[in-house]
């Protein structure tokens, strides 16, 4: 049903609550992500419809702001801290487009097109995951140094698969590095954050966040503002530092 009509229909009928439009959208977005990790594939009209998606969410990025207790009402009222690998990236993905909009215009100025596409990337970002085995993921604080390899490389596998779907390069970038600010580079001479994205940092900071404050399997989620702290502290940088403050703010923090 999700791709039959039926959602453009309900999206555009002035009859239904914005926040029905929302969990229409997120539940649209459930149904192609869960598709795509139980196939382990992902198609060129799946990457169409994820993008769509995305841009239905920077439409509803500023209402999001404006409910009732601001966005960490929104961890209880409409994402929670469930941590499936599916539910994670629609976190990342919804974060991710109510942040370019706090970004732009007053740090950050980005087009509409690099809007879409940093929270397409954002809704992607994982990808790379689906073809590890589920139980290694659920039990990285155990797992062999092989497993965590393998894990590692998820941001360059996510982006191979989003390449063989025809995702833009854009998108693409957004996936493949997500991570890559955390790593020392290979030349020692290069300093870290060369040559990278700064939407890769933007969805970076969405998922640092979501990963703090959600409930993992052995090990207990963290609330909005102790993951805001830690955040502070250990996420350092020139590119890090500047976008921190308005992902603060959005969150209904100081600046």
């Amino acid at each position: 049903w999700a791709t039959d009509g039926f959602e453009s229909e309900i999206l555009n009928n002035k009859s239904f609550k914005m926040e029905d439009k929302i969990r229409l959208t997120l539940g649209c977005a459930e149904v192609v992500m869960m598709d795509i990790f139980a196939r382990k594939q992902v198609s060129e009209q799946q990457t169409k419809s994820v993008t769509c998606i995305a841009g239905n969410l920077l439409k509803f990025s500023t209402y999001l702001k404006e409910l009732s207790g601001g966005v960490p009402a929104l961890l209880d009222h409409l994402i929670g801290y469930n941590f499936e690998l599916h539910r994670h990236c629609l976190n990342v993905g919804l974060y991710a487009a109510m942040f370019t909009t706090e970004l732009t215009p007053k740090t950050m100025m980005m087009t509409r097109r690099q809007m879409l596409d940093t929270c397409t990337g954002a809704l992607f970002h994982d990808m790379g995951k689906v073809l590890i085995d589920r139980q290694t993921l659920e039990q990285q604080a155990s797992m062999s140094a092989q497993d965590r390899k393998v894990i590692q490389k998820h941001p360059y596998i996510g982006a191979k698969f989003l390449e063989t779907a025809r995702a833009g390069k854009e998108i693409q970038q957004v996936v493949f590095q997500h991570h890559e600010m955390f790593r020392a580079p290979d030349n020692p001479n290069i300093p870290v954050g060369a040559n990278l994205s700064p939407f890769a940092y933007v969805t970076a900071i969405c998922n640092v966040f979501d990963n703090l404050t959600a409930r993992k399997p052995g090990r207990k989620n963290r609330n909005a503002y102790d993951s805001l702290v830690l955040m502070v502290k250990n996420m350092q940088g020139e590119m890090f530092l500047p976008l921190l403050k308005p992902f603060i703010r959005m969150m209904g923090g100081n600046s």
